[in-house]
């Protein structure tokens, strides 16, 4: 079969087995110590100095292949919550298909345990091992539904709340954080951290973005987009019918449609949209409204899309950053970036996380300083190994301004290392990551949502809304800043 998977395992971040499995016998035992050293010297060159040479690593580009082949293996991966689960082939598989199936795998583990996190797997390990052998019967597929493999898998969820010394908070930064600052609270609802076998009548759903902002060091902004998503998580007895009002002054499709008059100003206008592939849409035209029967555990309503230069309603960026670099000697330089934020007054940004990378010539951080008043709010990592410094902010309020300045000392190996072009362009670009609590850019909002057929009947279910926007591929470039 073209699709046969050989091994499944799932390491931690240190190269740990924490789940494995064999199905198929015809790869080497150690496949999981060829994939850790491969994929750890491609994140980490530093690691590689002890490791023999890959001839697959003079590529760059490796970086963010999540297939590759090493001596006639072939290695599927999915890096999630600083866990690697990856999939083992020795035939021509599908890399496409076999992703997929890994994102639904890693689904389906957080529907049973709650929450997807190394410890919840290891201390529900004979729950992960009885869905394991549901799902794959000799690396073939056989069935991928929450609400199905709830009637065959029998071991009950270990509630993590019992445990309190193994809930540890989920960085969801996309920024290797280790010891920082502060405990995210936006990320994930402690509520809905649950198995979806406890039925308890809720229904948790998520409005979901992230934004994506190119700027110059002057302000500028050279490209913006928005990707949303509403993300629902039922824990409903029964599978009643849903019905997900929408605003409606909202259009679909550049123009809002048709032609430039059809959306008009301040009407929600979203480039495109996937809906949920089971989503009855007969009245979505006229009144907005997406219908559909849930499936257990958590599924996505619909994805979509927004771009500046269709937004009929202008968005603010949540933040804006203004790097200034001087040379101070041929040895020394100075590096001050300020954050201002440009939201309503009610609105706030927390859990900012700012990376600076640091270029390789520089010898030292010599020192680092935040303002006087907002010292206790600031915090800061240096990381040697990865070239880079975090700086992180519990809160940033509307209208705020807040800095951070860099001392650095500077090897001059060359004339020009000493040049401030060839420094600013080895410092970008900036990275920030952050997230804005009960705020959404794009307008989209959820007017009602319907339980069931007759809501007088449904009045018991508690629902649970929430609107959430982070930061996705938000970086200032420091060519050409002053």
């Amino acid at each position: 079969m073209p699709n046969q998977i050989s091994q499944f395992f799932v390491l931690s971040s240190r190269g740990d087995r924490i789940l494995t499995r064999e199905y198929r016998q015809d790869i080497v035992q150690n496949s999981d110590l060829i994939f850790f050293r491969h994929v750890r010297a491609l994140e980490n060159p530093a690691y590689s100095a002890n490791v023999a040479p890959s001839p697959t690593l003079t590529n760059q580009d490796e970086l963010v292949k999540p297939a590759f082949n090493i001596d006639g293996i072939n290695f599927i991966y999915v890096k999630k919550n600083s866990m690697y689960f990856v999939f083992t082939t020795a035939v021509n598989a599908s890399p496409q298909y076999l992703l997929e199936l890994l994102n639904r795998m890693l689904l389906l583990f957080k529907d049973f345990t709650g929450v997807l996190s190394e410890q919840s797997l290891r201390f529900n390990f004979t729950l992960m091992y009885e869905l394991m052998d549901e799902m794959l019967d000799g690396g073939h597929v056989q069935n991928t539904t929450t609400s199905l493999l709830s009637y065959y898998v029998m071991n009950p969820a270990v509630d993590l709340e019992k445990h309190s010394s193994l809930l540890s908070a989920v960085n969801t930064t996309g920024f290797a954080v280790t010891g920082l600052f502060f405990e995210q609270k936006t990320a994930k609802a402690s509520a809905s951290a649950r198995s979806v076998i406890d039925k308890t009548d809720d229904i948790y759903v998520d409005i979901l973005e992230k934004v994506d902002v190119e700027f110059s060091g002057n302000g500028s902004v050279l490209r913006s987009e928005i990707l949303g998503s509403i993300v629902v998580r039922s824990f409903l007895k029964g599978e009643p019918l849903l019905k997900f009002g929408l605003n409606t002054n909202l259009f679909i499709g550049r123009n809002g449609g048709s032609s430039s008059s059809t959306a008009n100003y301040g009407d929600v206008v979203l480039d495109a949209v996937n809906f949920y592939s089971h989503a009855n849409l007969t009245e979505f035209k006229r009144d907005k409204v997406v219908s559909l029967y849930p499936i257990d555990g958590e599924f996505t309503v619909l994805n979509y899309r927004v771009t500046s230069e269709n937004a009929a309603r202008p968005w603010s960026l949540p933040i804006r950053l203004y790097p200034r670099v001087e040379l101070l000697s041929e040895y020394r330089a100075r590096v001050v970036i300020r954050i201002m934020t440009d939201l309503g007054k009610s609105s706030h940004v927390s859990n900012v996380i700012v990376r600076v990378p640091i270029p390789k010539f520089c010898t030292a951080v010599t020192s680092v300083s935040f303002d006087e008043e907002n010292r206790s709010n600031n915090s800061y990592e240096y990381k040697a190994d990865d070239n880079c410094l975090l700086w992180g902010i519990r809160r940033v309020s509307n209208g705020l301004e807040q800095s951070i300045t860099l001392h650095l000392s500077l090897d001059k190996a060359s004339p020009v290392q000493s040049q401030l072009w060839y420094l600013k362009r080895q410092l970008g670009p900036i990275g920030v990551k952050f997230e804005v609590p009960m705020h959404n850019l794009s307008g989209l909002q959820l007017r009602f949502l319907k339980i069931g057929d007759y809501e007088e009947s449904n009045k018991d279910i508690k629902r649970w809304v929430r609107y959430v926007c982070q930061g996705g591929n938000y970086m200032c470039r420091m060519d050409g800043t002053d």
